[in-house]
């Protein structure tokens, strides 16, 4: 996210991946966030569902062991674990 963040150029609209994510955050049941914020609890949740469900699916070379560099894929369980798990 960072890198997106690094990367908005002027002419980039709302669509862009950056602004999706604070969206994603900022925005619940289709209603923007009061001054407060909707808290810890939804920011955590939606930050989530929005890294596993659009920001990785939407990379064809993500990487996650750049993102998480303890993890590796454990082709045995066919998932992302631990180092020391597979």
């Amino acid at each position: 996210m960072l890198f997106d963040w690094q990367d908005l150029q002027p002419y980039v609209g709302p669509n862009a991946t950056f602004f999706q994510s604070c969206d994603a955050l900022e925005v619940k049941d289709g209603v923007s966030a009061p001054t407060g914020g909707w808290g810890l609890d939804h920011a955590l949740q939606a930050w989530g569902a929005y890294y596993k469900d659009i920001y990785i699916p939407s990379s064809e070379s993500f990487d996650l062991s750049i993102v998480f560099p303890a993890l590796i894929f454990c082709s045995l369980r066919r998932r992302w674990i631990g180092v020391s798990s597979c």
